[in-house]
Parts: C-alpha cells; structure tokens; sequence
C-alpha cells in the first residue's frame, strides 16, 4: 500500500507518462470501472474503438446516468485523458462540458484527440477552478479527490461555480476508517443529499475483468524500476478495496449525487436538470461555506 503523498505523486507522474508515451490513445479513461454484478445485465453499446476502455466507460454511465443532461452546461475536474467527457458529451447531449485537468500535457492530448461540438478543455487546479461563480449545471469528478491535497477547498469550489439546484456527480473511494470524514467534509459544504451508493464490489469485479489490459500496458510505458508502483496504482492487486465487510485499511467505493440548495450563499441564476429514479430530499445537511477562491 502506498503512503498518502506518494500517491500523490505516481498518480501525477502515471498521467504525465501516460499523455507522452501513449501516441495511440490505447487509454482514455483513468478510472478503476464498474462492471454489473449480474452476468446477465446488459453492457454498453460501444464503438469498437471504445472497447478497449469498457470497465472505465461504464463507470461514467453509471454515474452520470442519475440526472438529465439535456442543455446543461457541465464541468469535468480532473478529467485524466478525456476519454469519460468525450463519451458523455456523446451519450448525455450537455449544451456544453468542459473538461479541466492540473496536467498540461493531459489538456493538449485531449484538444488534439476530441474535437465534438460543445466539448472544450482547460488546464486548471481543483482547489482553486477557474470559473465564475453560478457558470454550471453539473460538476463531475471521477476517482480524483482522494488525491487532492486540500479536498476541502474542491468543495468549496464545486459549490461556488454550481448555480443554485445544480448537481455534484462523484465517484471515488476512501478508506473505511475515512469514510466519516468524508461524508462530514461534504455536509460541511452545504451540499443537499440526493443518493449514495456503495460500489465497492461492482469495481473490484471490473478490476479483475481488466487486470491482463492493465498488466500488458505497464509492461508496455513503465520503466521496471517503477513498475511496482505503477501497479498499485492502476489496482493491479485489488486496489485495496474490499471484498465483504470492510475493515480498518481497506478502501469503499462510493458514488454521490448530490445538489447545491437554492438558497446557498452566493447562489446566482437556477438551472439544473432533473434526477432520474432518486431519493431527492432524502438528507439535507447545513452549514454552506463559500469557495477559497470566490471572486
């Protein structure tokens, strides 16, 4: 298992490798996937092109099918190699979707290989977005936080740069013993709980469905030295995530839908799509606090 601020640091590394050896766009999505438990569930309809990526396209279908996407303006942060917004833009028809990522080369890879209308990309940290207030609909944020060095400042920029009623779509995993926290650091933002899924056993299933895939692209871009690392990162050992209950150390798998109230500090114009098959209203937490870099 490697220590907190070494993930950090491979999982930046790992992007930059990636976006300067991987010429033939082999990978376009980051992400551990999602793989239905039910053998018998329908995949995907993809394009051969696309098939290589399943595990990880379907767990932005997973997460983005919770609302309706028609005519929204949406924000991807840290958007790896693209290849999940370029897929939603396809599928979900936002009016718009930008995709943000703190790595340069990420955002030139992506500019050069999508070109879909209403899709854009911009280089950007997390804790500190480059966007007005109230500019969007959606914020989506896939397998990303639990790498941020200040996650509490990403909320409070995903709730300065949602308009009122706007959704917060994520998806990552936490330790269990973190997982309190977690969910703490989001009621302290003032997000309005939609729903939350444990996913936990959906991608660890993906993972070991994808493990040969992963396995020959290590080989393939990493230098041996580095290849130990490398694989912990890309879950080659099951991620630590857990099989069963899980304990102290290992990690759960989340996904949220959550929205940004109404009557939020700073909320500007409404806008927003409406929730397909939720529990809106199920929770509502308090205490709203604005972004560090609201201007």
């Amino acid at each position: 298992m490697l220590l907190p601020r070494l993930e950090v640091r491979v999982t930046r590394t790992w992007y930059e490798w990636l976006s300067g050896f991987d010429r033939d766009a082999r990978v376009v999505c980051m992400n551990h996937g999602y793989a239905a438990l039910d053998d018998e569930a329908a995949g995907l309809k993809l394009a051969p092109e696309d098939e290589d990526n399943r595990y990880q396209l379907q767990l932005y279908d997973h997460v983005a099918g919770a609302i309706d996407w028609i005519g929204a303006d949406a924000v991807e942060v840290s958007l790896g190699r693209g290849g999940g917004a370029a897929y939603i833009v396809r599928r979900y028809r936002p009016r718009s979707l930008v995709g943000v990522d703190v790595t340069a080369r990420a955002v030139t890879f992506c500019r050069r290989q999508y070109a879909l209308p209403g899709l854009r990309f911009t280089r950007g940290e997390a804790e500190c977005l480059p966007f007005a207030g109230g500019s969007f609909d959606v914020v989506l944020n896939i397998e990303a936080s639990v790498y941020y060095r200040a996650e509490q400042r990403f909320l409070g920029e995903v709730m300065r740069v949602l308009k009122p009623d706007g959704f917060f779509l994520c998806a990552d995993m936490r330790r269990y013993e973190e997982i309190d926290a977690w969910r703490a650091g989001l009621a302290k933002t003032g997000f309005r709980l939609v729903s939350e899924e444990d996913i936990t056993a959906s991608v660890v299933r993906a993972l070991a469905l994808d493990a040969e895939r992963r396995r020959r692209l290590i080989e393939e871009y990493v230098p041996r030295v580095l290849r130990p690392a490398y694989r912990a990162f890309a879950g080659s050992k099951g991620a630590g995530l857990a099989r069963g209950s899980p304990s102290t150390g290992e990690r759960v798998y989340l996904s949220f839908v959550l929205r940004r109230p109404r009557d939020a500090p700073g909320a500007g114009c409404s806008g927003g799509g409406d929730v397909a098959d939720s529990t809106a209203g199920r929770l509502r937490w308090d205490e709203a606090t604005p972004g560090p870099c609201a201007s």
